[in-house]
């Protein structure tokens, strides 16, 4: 069993952020400082102090509940099992963040889902405490690397990086700060780039015609008909999956993006009409 000691971090004036140790009183409890923030260190094995908050009453609850079961405050000496406190595994955060995007939008639940399943494909960590910045380092260059199932293409760099956005986001969501002290957790400068950001123009590669022949020759008489309403609607995927009769204004020659409450669908914040390819 590891001793636990009870440590604070705090400004000494001087720019530099010492670690120091939490004196107790009498009646064996800790004596708060002021403007300090709590760390839990064990005695041995891996010795990273583990970040409780700034609260000292949470912090000394922290102490008394460790996981690793056996604490000593000077004075006293507490025991407990070490399943006594269950550790959140990865695939349990998981599983949980998952469940709980379900009430959003379905087409961002099903990114977030995406996101989530692959780090769970990535990481070989079990416990959410034993994440750190070489594991988020290693996912972006997986996402580099890895084969798309559905694609058989490495993603783009635009994926990549949406993909490793989604999943801090779900990391900051079950809380990983809780577990991982800030000077061992990931850095902008670590992030993939984002290129969208960098690419102000929005110039995408487009099918040039003869691709899109190309693409025109080996399609039955749906996929040709998609095809085409895509090139002349200029619809999105998620768009065209939900178009219907009723948006056509046959008149006009004209056909609208609009709000599909039944196939839980929102336009963009403007409107868009476009014009009836065969128009």
């Amino acid at each position: 069993m590891a001793h636990i000691t009870l440590i604070a971090r705090i400004n000494d004036g001087s720019g530099k952020f010492p670690f120091v140790k939490v004196e107790f009183s009498k009646n064996h409890r800790p004596i708060a400082i002021e403007g300090g923030t709590y760390y839990l260190r064990p005695s041995s094995g891996n010795r990273t102090p583990v970040h409780v908050g700034k609260d000292i009453d949470v912090a000394y609850a922290a102490l008394l509940n460790s996981e690793l079961g056996k604490i000593v405050v000077p004075g006293i000496q507490a025991e407990r099992s070490a399943e006594a406190t269950a550790r959140k595994t990865v695939r349990q955060a998981a599983d949980g963040y998952i469940e709980q995007s379900r009430g959003l939008e379905h087409k961002t639940y099903l990114s977030y889902r995406a996101a989530a399943n692959l780090f769970l494909l990535f990481c070989q960590k079990t416990y959410l405490d034993e994440i750190r910045r070489d594991d988020m380092v290693n996912f972006e260059t997986f996402l580099r690397t890895h084969v798309s199932a559905y694609t058989d293409e490495v993603f783009e760099p635009s994926t990549v990086f949406n993909y490793f956005l989604k999943v801090m986001v779900f990391l900051n969501d079950v809380g990983i700060a809780k577990y991982v002290p800030d000077k061992e957790w990931v850095r902008m400068k670590d992030w993939p780039p984002n290129v969208d950001k960098k690419n102000k123009n929005k110039k995408y590669a487009v099918y040039t015609e003869a691709e899109f022949a190309s693409l025109l020759s080996v399609t039955n008489l749906s996929e040709e008909a998609l095809l085409r309403f895509l090139a002349g609607t200029g619809y999105r995927i998620g768009e065209a999956a939900i178009a219907q009769w009723g948006d056509i204004d046959w008149k006009a020659k004209t056909i609208s993006v609009l709000f599909k409450p039944q196939f839980k669908f929102k336009p963009p914040p403007r409107g868009r009409r476009h014009r009836d390819p065969e128009g």
